[in-house]
């Protein structure tokens, strides 16, 4: 009975110095991974965390790059790519320097099949390999919203060319156009009945101006109509908003159609005060412009 005991306690003993050498090994382990690449790594983890947590599927976003084969080490010359992301896909991009000068301005649109293009995934992606592989130069900066990397800089392959990547001018449609749809579905007052006066520009430059009028009763206009400084354009009534109801529209369709570069303010009475848009990026002459000059009746 004795040696029985004996075999035990020694077979426990055994068994706690396995425990203990096997805990020291994954604290080394854990220590060898506690490096800058480490930390890096954590911080990117985070974020990317952050973005599939919060960050919409439909965006814009700027990427420029400086240095490597993208120009000269020094970032004097900058490439500019202008990602339209669809359900997390590129459906369109643009980039600058254009390689046509004309009325399309300083972008042009780029053949997805023979151009890489950039999603913030793939972003990520290029930041997780760089760090692995020892090529990321100082820290990456990351969106506090939204959590996708602003800032970073690596070595090519090579080691001796540095890139940099700044990416900027995101744009979340589903934000805007919520904002737009609260701003909608809150009434102008009590009074049923308004007279609504804005001006509208269209085309090049926007060289020709209307001003609307509108008598608006129950969400209908009755009366409605306007002066133009051009007339020869072809522009008729019926392509112009008739109430408020249907400026919200308008500015919601803007707001949602990522090839457009818009923006929208609001007045101090809280409601939609005027409506800008570039039209597409790559044309300059598609531009409009839409002022509430005023809204009577109201109380």
């Amino acid at each position: 009975m004795r040696n029985i005991m004996l075999l035990l306690i020694l077979a426990s003993l055994a068994g706690c110095k396995g425990t203990s050498n096997s805990s020291i090994s994954t604290s080394e382990t854990i220590g060898a991974e506690t490096g800058e690449a480490a930390k890096n790594l954590k911080t990117l983890t985070l974020a990317r965390q952050k973005w599939e947590q919060v960050g919409p599927s439909n965006y814009r976003i700027n990427i420029s790059f400086s240095g490597g084969e993208h120009g000269i080490s020094n970032g004097q010359r900058i490439h500019e790519i202008i990602s339209i992301v669809e359900s997390g896909d590129v459906t369109n991009a643009l980039q600058s320097p254009s390689e046509h000068s004309s009325i399309f301005g300083p972008y042009s649109y780029i053949d997805l099949a023979k151009n890489t293009t950039y999603t913030i995934d793939d972003t990520f992606d290029i930041i997780s390999s760089k760090i692995k592989n020892t090529l990321l130069i100082g820290e990456v900066s990351y969106n506090s919203e939204y959590g996708y990397p602003e800032s970073f800089e690596y070595f090519e392959e090579s080691g001796d060319e540095a890139l940099q990547f700044t990416l900027n001018d995101f744009y979340n449609p589903d934000q805007h156009t919520a904002t737009l749809e609260n701003l909608k579905s809150k009434p102008l007052g009590t009074s049923q009945e308004y007279y609504l006066n804005y001006s509208i520009s269209w085309g090049f430059s926007s060289v020709s101006v209307n001003e609307v009028f509108s008598h608006v009763v129950s969400d209908q206009s009755i009366e409605k109509y306007f002066i133009t400084q051009n007339e020869s354009l072809g522009y008729t009534l019926d392509k112009h908003p008739s109430t408020m109801a249907e400026i919200y529209d308008f500015a919601i369709s803007i707001a949602s159609d990522l090839n457009q570069k818009s923006r929208y303010a609001i007045g101090n009475d809280g409601h939609l005060e005027s409506i800008h848009t570039e039209g597409p990026y790559a044309r300059t002459d598609s531009a409009s412009h839409l002022t509430i000059l005023s809204i009577k009746g109201v109380e």
